[in-house]
Order: C-alpha cells, then structure tokens, then sequence
C-alpha cells in the first residue's frame, strides 16, 4: 500500500465524521485493490453518523460491489438515502444478486424484508412468484405493501393468456389459509388481481365481498367489483349485491356495491327487493331504488315510485317523477293514485306526471276522468283543476268536445252563466277551435248589458270572439247564428248587427248578415222592424 493510500485509510479509520467522509470518497475515487482499504470501509459501515455510512456504501459499490453486496443488503433497513443507494448498487449486479437475497429475506426483519422485496421486484424476468407471494402473507402490513407493489409490477404489460395465468396465481393464494388469516393480505391481493383485468375473477369478488369476511377486505372486492367488466355475469352480481344495501356500513360495504352495480340493469325478479330499499336508512339506496324501478315497469314499480314522488328528500322525489314521466306503461297506476287521492297539493303532483302522457289513456279511464271534472266544476270544487289539467295535456280534444257540448246543453237549458263559465275554460290558444270561440261569444252575448245607444262603442269580448271569427273565416258564424235561434233572443241579434254593422270589412258584411237572419226569423218583432231600418240607413 502506498504512504498516501495508507495516511487516506488512517483517516477514514478515525478522525472527525468530515475527514472521515472524505477520506471515504477519495478511495472510492481511487478504487484501490488493497484489502486494508476493504476493510476500513466495511469498517466504515458500522459507524453511528449515517453520513459515514453513506459514502463508505458508495465507496464500496465503486470497488467491487459484488464482493460488498453481502455487506450492504443490511442496508436496505437504512435510513431513506441509505437505502436508495444500496438499492442501486444491488440493482445494477442484474439477476445474479437473486439468490443472495431471496436467502437472506426468511431470517431478515420486516423494514430489510421490504427493502429486499423492493429489489426483487425489479427483476421480471426471474421467476420469483413463491418468494412474493410468500411475503404477501407476511405479518407486516409494509412487508406485505411492498410484495403487492413487486407483483403489479411484475404483472405489468403481460400478454392476454399469461395475464390469466397470472389471475389464477392470485386467486388461488386468495382462497389459501393465509390469505384468509390476513386481512391485508387479501386485500393487496384483491388489488393485484384487480390490476389485472380478469374476467375469471368475478365470483372471487363476489366471495370476498360476503358478510362473514372483514370490513376492508369486502370493500377491496367491491371496489374491485365496480371496475371490472361484469358481461356475463350482471345477474349473478345483482342478486349478490342487492342484499349488501340492507347492511348499515356505508363506507366500506354500502357505497362500494352501490359503485358497483350503478353500471347494471337489476332485472323484474329483483323488484320486491328493491321495493324494500325505497325504505332504507341511507338517501343513497333508497336514490337507487327509485332509479331501478323506474326501468323496471309493471304495477309494483309504479306503486314504489309513487311512494317516492312524495318522499321529503327533493331528490328521491325528483328522480321518482323523472322515472314517472319516462315510461308511459305507468300512466293507469298514476290514474288510480290520483283518483284515490284526498290532498289537492299530492294530487297537483300526479296531475304534472298525467300531462304528459298523450293518448295513452283508455276509453274508460278518460271517461271516468271527464264525468269527474265536469262534475267538480259544476259544484266548483277546488280539485277540479288537477283533473282539467291532467285531461287538457293527455287528450284535449276529448276535454274540448266535451267542454264545447257541455256549454251548449247550457245555453239549451239558459243556464247562460253556466255556459259562460264553462266556456271559458276553452280561452287557452291550445284548445281554442272556431266552435269553441262561437259558443263562448254566444254565451258572453247571452250574459251581455245590452244598450244599442251604446252598440257603436262596444268593446266587449263576445264582439271580439265574433270578430275574430269573420276575420279568420274559420267559422260559419252566421249559419251558426241562423241555425242558434231558438238559443238567440231577437234582442241578441239585434244589439250584436248593430256592434258589427258600424265596422267595416268583414265585420261589416257579418252585422249586416245578421240583421237579416233577425227579419227573416222575428219579421213582426219591433226588433225585426229596427233592424230593417238599421239596414237601410247603412244603404244596404
């Protein structure tokens, strides 16, 4: 050895912890191959200053760093910068460090156990499947963290048929007893397979997720659950999960299946079970309820959803009414919960639904409908309303003819008010019709203060309705006046020619036509005798 190699090793051998780190880097420099300089840097190793440690492992692994490997492995329970280095150096001697380390992981302690794991994992081409999945069902969850992390690892990028042959590693350790013994195990093994895309690991989710296995394990596997592909087997995995909801942990159990199964569709055989959930403890479920019966159909779905359009929670109700108005098959169930229901506010909420199912109603049910809102206008009734609405959006023109008969039977009957009344009803430009707009304006005429003094100035709406309908021509208003003479008294027909002859254009040639039709049908009234002179003072 030379005087200045040997004053350097003197250095590093004592000496404060600078000189002696300095010393260290400068034989790594140097790389001598001098046992002396080796040993007074294995020497080096078990100084208390991390520093010294440090540059004496990097002196180490410049030398010969298969000869110190033995020497550093311990270092992989170092502290951060420690162990970063060593697994470098180890690291870079490629596969022939395997065996040293799987030697020394049976006796290490946990933390060196995880670091050696951390190496051993790098090499995918060795076949180290006993020695990880061994550490798996090792007592120490970091141990057992860090195995999982050298099987994703490992597992990363492999082909179709060796990633099921991978799955079924994995499934075969999670049924073996150790898994079942460790929770952690079986759930770092639940993420493994689950990284791996297996459609084969179905039924061992479903199996993990049961009610007799650990809260965080059944979380894993319905995690696990929610991000595979469920083709094939979305029945098995309904009729599983379903039960789950009725369970009180949300966190681990409840919301997971919920993740799950919000990407299937539950089937009719499901509906009682799911009919139950609509009373759960979690806003959740019963959110779910609701959804899935609303793809359902049939009576009993539509009896849940019902339940639910008048639930407290605005969106359990929203969803419901959602549900409800997507799916006409409902509107007969909605019919009978209407017609059962006493409070106007609940009922208004069944009507909203009705008025959007157009020609879905049958003969009867409309029937039945009509004769009650016709019934409850007529004693004016406040829930009239809801039944004109649900019949004015589900068959108008069934409510209009009606309507338009009902004023008719009215002005027969001189109930003229009644008539008004229930004319009015056809105001709305979505059921208006040049009938309607004659019979109203008759019914207006009818209930009208009239003073021909005062007919050049009339405003009223019966002028405007009779107006309108010249003006249009949508309406043979003045047969329709001729034919309404036993409705028409002699001083209707006069005081409305006598509004319309002082216009002009059409409405003119309407007033004119009309006091005609008052002498053809009243001649020896003294109104007939007015009209004559009206008409000849108008030059016609």
């Amino acid at each position: 050895m030379s005087p200045e190699l040997a004053k350097i090793v003197k250095m590093l051998e004592g000496g404060s912890a600078e000189l002696r780190c300095a010393a260290a880097m400068v034989i790594g420099e140097l790389r001598p191959d001098e046992p002396a300089a080796r040993k007074a840097l294995l020497a080096a190793l078990k100084s208390d200053n991390d520093s010294v440690r440090l540059y004496a492992v990097e002196a180490l692994g410049r030398i010969d760093p298969r000869q110190a490997a033995p020497h550093l492995v311990p270092f992989l329970a170092g502290s951060p910068n420690l162990r970063a280095r060593v697994q470098q150096i180890l690291s870079g001697l490629g596969e022939e460090i395997v065996p040293l380390l799987r030697k020394q992981i049976d006796k290490a302690a946990p933390r060196l156990r995880s670091g050696i794991l951390e190496v051993l994992g790098q090499f995918k081409t060795v076949d180290l499947s006993d020695t990880l999945f061994d550490s798996l069902g090792d007592p120490d969850p970091e141990v057992v963290r860090q195995a999982g992390a050298a099987l994703r690892s490992r597992f990363e990028g492999l082909p179709a048929g060796d990633r099921d042959k991978a799955a079924r590693q994995v499934m075969a350790f999670l049924a073996s007893p150790k898994a079942r013994k460790s929770p952690i195990a079986s759930m770092t093994g639940l993420q493994i397979l689950q990284s791996l895309k297996s459609p084969s690991a179905i039924r061992t989710y479903l199996e993990l997720a049961d009610p007799k296995r650990e809260a965080g394990v059944r979380s894993t596997a319905l995690a696990a659950l929610a991000d595979a592909d469920l083709s094939g087997e979305e029945s098995r995995v309904v009729r599983k999960l379903l039960p789950l909801l009725e369970e009180e942990d949300q966190a681990h159990v409840v919301s997971p299946a919920l993740q799950a199964l919000a990407k299937l569709e539950v089937g009719k055989d499901e509906a009682e079970r799911v009919f139950k959930l609509l009373r759960s403890q979690h806003p959740a479920v019963r959110l779910f309820a609701v959804r899935s019966l609303g793809t359902l159909g049939g009576a009993r779905a539509a009896e849940g959803l019902i339940e639910g359009l008048f639930s407290p929670d605005a969106r359990i109700a929203e969803e419901a009414a959602v549900a409800l108005r997507g799916n006409a098959g409902f509107a007969p169930a909605v019919l009978r919960a209407l017609d059962r229901e006493k409070d106007v506010n609940r009922a208004w909420k069944l009507a909203n639904l009705l008025r959007g199912y157009r020609d879905v109603l049958d003969a009867a049910a409309l029937k039945s409908f009509l004769k009650r809102c016709l019934s409850l206008h007529e004693k004016r009734e406040g829930p009239f309303q809801v039944y004109f609405e649900v019949l004015r959006g589900a068959a108008p023109a069934v409510l209009r003819d009606a309507l338009v008969q009902r004023g008719r039977e009215m002005l027969r009957k001189k109930k003229w008010e009644d008539a008004d009344r229930t004319m009015r009803l056809l105001e709305r430009e979505d059921l208006a019709t040049g009938e309607s707009d004659y019979v109203l304006a008759v019914a207006m005429l009818k209930t009208l203060r009239k003073d021909l003094a005062l007919a050049s100035r009339d405003r009223s709406k019966s002028a405007f309705l009779f107006g309108k309908l010249v003006r249009r021509g949508e309406y043979p208003v003045l047969k329709a006046l001729e034919r309404d003479v036993a409705v028409l008294a002699a001083q209707d027909l006069l005081y409305l020619g006598f509004v319309l002859i002082e216009r002009t254009g059409a409405e003119r040639d309407l007033g004119a036509g009309v006091l005609r039709v008052l002498v053809k049908k009243f001649g020896r009234s003294k109104e007939a005798q007015t009209a004559k002179a009206k008409l000849k003072t108008q030059g016609l």
